[in-house]
């Protein structure tokens, strides 16, 4: 006679070694997502402001990051804005710190990067909000004058900005 189980095991499969990976690619991808909903919400915010966020725009001549910081030597300028030297770069936004009312961001170009300053009283308040509203990676062409910085590095003192993506 066969015997018949009176009691029901629930058995819980044991967490493997893949367990772990498998919650780590569940975040990543939950991150991902919250990401693009993001960046899809200021898609939308920036078409009904009447901005197009992927506009064909010529920027005209742009000169290579490597070529402005390589063309100046900083200790021979002093601190602050040199109008006479204009330049307009386009890259990547590498990075971003905000202070108050001004910004300094890095921008990453196929030579290297370079260090933009950004100053609300120069560009004005909405296109600075803009500028700041951008993330890193995004693409952006920036007019401007060579800056040297109370610390000594080389930036570029943003004049206009053009959001590319």
């Amino acid at each position: 006679m066969a015997s018949t189980p009176t009691q029901t095991e629930n058995i819980e499969p044991e967490a493997g070694p893949g367990a772990a990976e498998d919650a780590a690619s569940t975040a990543a991808e939950a991150a991902q997502s919250a990401a693009a909903e993001e960046r899809l919400s200021k898609m939308a915010r920036l078409r009904e402001e009447g901005r197009e966020p992927f506009s064909h725009v010529d920027l005209g001549e742009r000169t290579d990051a490597a070529e402005i910081l390589a063309a100046h030597n900083p200790e021979q300028l002093q601190h602050g804005e040199h109008p006479e030297l204009r330049y307009t770069v386009a890259g990547r936004i590498a990075g971003v710190r905000g202070h108050g009312r001004k910004a300094f961001l890095d921008l990453r170009d196929r030579s290297g990067e370079i260090q933009l300053y950004a100053a609300a009283d120069t560009l004005g308040d909405d296109a600075f909000e803009r500028l700041l509203d951008l993330d890193v990676g995004d693409i952006v062409g920036v007019s401007g004058c060579l800056y040297v910085t109370q610390r000594g590095p080389l930036a570029l003192s943003a004049h206009e900005t053009t959001p590319r993506t």
